[in-house]
């Protein structure tokens, strides 16, 4: 498990991640402190010790569940 940061402080876990190949992207699952679970917010992931960014997203799909983005 990965921690989740915002700032200097701890506010999460992250349970499993992986890479999104429908959204192009890193996408992880977690819990985080119930007053930070906004969509937009900024936080950092912990893995291995090192920091990156990352946001929370809606509860919603990540991919194009619509089918409204233009196939080539």
């Amino acid at each position: 498990m990965s921690t989740i940061w915002a700032g200097d402080k701890v506010v999460g876990e992250l349970t499993s991640g992986y890479y999104g190949h429908r959204v192009g992207a890193c996408i992880g699952l977690g819990m985080l402190r119930a007053d930070l679970n906004q969509p937009g917010q900024a936080v950092e992931v912990e893995i291995f010790g090192q920091r990156y960014p990352a946001v929370v997203q809606a509860d919603q799909p990540l991919w194009d569940a619509k089918n409204e983005r233009i196939r080539a």
